[in-house]
């Protein structure tokens, strides 16, 4: 519980910082600085262009290297049921070019992973599945959608001997996250016995192969894309709530000392500070003003 509610206060404080973020060249401030209003652009479309009688795919992949794969998903949803609606979300602004080139009804930044935004973006798109590519796995849209009845995947599915998530803190938080999946395609028998041991259930895990492991050509701009390089340049959640639980904490000491710095005079000093007199007449005890 007390892990789960720092993971929460970390992603709200993420959120706040999006609405001062400077739009930058640095990957950080530009993905904070693009979720500003990203709620209230999922609202719009979805009033304007949702229609409840067809189904609605939620495919996200982080990246540019899961969006590879996940293209080849959301193709051949197209395909084979062209009554279905897409929405592809991303993570990282590397991704945002290469989104406009996917064949999604809609296509936007993830919001952040906080209940409200969780809430309030799967009630507007009612989506019937939400399948994460490869790595992201989001606690809060994940409970969220489960919670809905929405049905959860996971393609190409992929956690390296030395993954963070392995880690105990990553475990606590996320299993919960894992055991909600409905269906996981794992790369490898090694990738399966690993998500297994995250919290997926043995019955929704499979073993189905991952061709992003070898090099394709992206043809956009015809450039040699290596999935397995783009998979290092991910921002993946646990390393968002490790950095932003730091500054929290830190900016918590920092106002602490300040306050008492501001209170006290200085930090440490041993004199008393000067008594008040009360104005002749008043009775001992009686309110002086100060300030706030």
């Amino acid at each position: 519980m007390l892990l789960r509610g720092g993971y929460d206060g970390a992603v709200n404080l993420a959120r706040a910082a999006s609405l001062v973020a400077p739009t930058t060249n640095g990957k950080v401030l530009r993905s904070f600085a693009a979720r500003r209003g990203v709620r209230a652009r999922f609202q719009a479309w979805a009033a304007l262009n949702r229609d409840r009688s067809r189904p609605l795919l939620w495919m996200h992949a982080p990246s540019v290297g899961e969006g590879l794969q996940a293209r080849e998903v959301v193709n051949r949803v197209r395909e084979r049921r062209p009554e279905v609606q897409i929405v592809y979300t991303f993570y990282s602004p590397s991704a945002e070019q290469f989104a406009r080139d996917i064949a999604a009804d809609y296509r936007d930044y993830l919001p952040f992973d906080t209940m409200g935004d969780a809430r309030a973006t799967i009630t507007a798109i009612a989506p019937t599945a939400f399948v994460y590519s490869k790595l992201d796995l989001w606690p809060n849209f994940t409970r969220v959608a489960s919670l809905r009845g929405i049905r959860l995947g996971m393609i190409s599915a992929t956690v390296s001997p030395g993954s963070k998530r392995r880690g105990f803190m990553a475990r606590r938080l996320l299993r919960e996250a894992y055991s909600r999946l409905d269906a996981v395609g794992a790369i490898s028998d090694d990738d399966a016995a690993r998500i297994l041991e995250l919290g997926a259930r043995p019955e929704v895990v499979f073993v189905t192969g991952d061709k992003g492991f070898f090099e394709q050509r992206d043809p956009a701009n015809g450039l040699a894309i290596s999935l397995r390089d783009e998979c290092a340049k991910i921002a993946r959640p646990i390393q968002l709530f490790y950095v932003v639980f730091y500054l929290a904490v830190f900016g918590l000491v920092g106002g602490c000392l300040a306050y008492l710095y501001r209170t006290r005079g200085a930090i440490g000093t041993s004199e008393a500070p000067p008594a008040v007199e009360a104005n002749p007449g008043e009775p001992p005890g009686a309110p002086v003003d100060g300030l706030r």
